[in-house]
């Protein structure tokens, strides 16, 4: 006959095992339960960057593209408009026979 090893005796846990144990167990589940939960905030941000994106295209688009009062309120009469450009014209052409004619004497 060979001779065996015998068996290792089991040691009684004490109570700092048993603490041990318990803390292990409640890591692990605050573990999952904290990436389920960031899980869950990492989906909500998502939805919440989609949607104010999509928020942010439509005001874009409506500035963009001025709406038919906006229009109407900016446009005047063209006799008006052509009124206004002769005018300024003459201004400018004013001023700068003005101009020259100070830089004339100035010489």
């Amino acid at each position: 006959m060979t001779k065996e090893k015998p068996l290792p005796k089991k040691f009684p846990r004490s109570t700092t095992d048993f603490k041990v144990i318990a803390l292990e167990g409640k890591y692990t589940d605050l573990n999952s339960n904290d990436v389920t939960g960031l899980r869950e905030s990492e989906e909500k941000l998502k939805h919440q960057q989609e949607s104010a994106q999509k928020k942010k295209n439509i005001l874009l688009k409506q500035v963009q593209q001025p709406s038919v009062a906006q229009l109407r309120s900016t446009m005047v009469e063209p006799v008006v408009n052509l009124f206004f450009f002769l005018k300024m014209k003459g201004l400018m052409a004013w001023d700068y026979s003005k101009e020259m004619a100070t830089s004339e004497n100035f010489f």
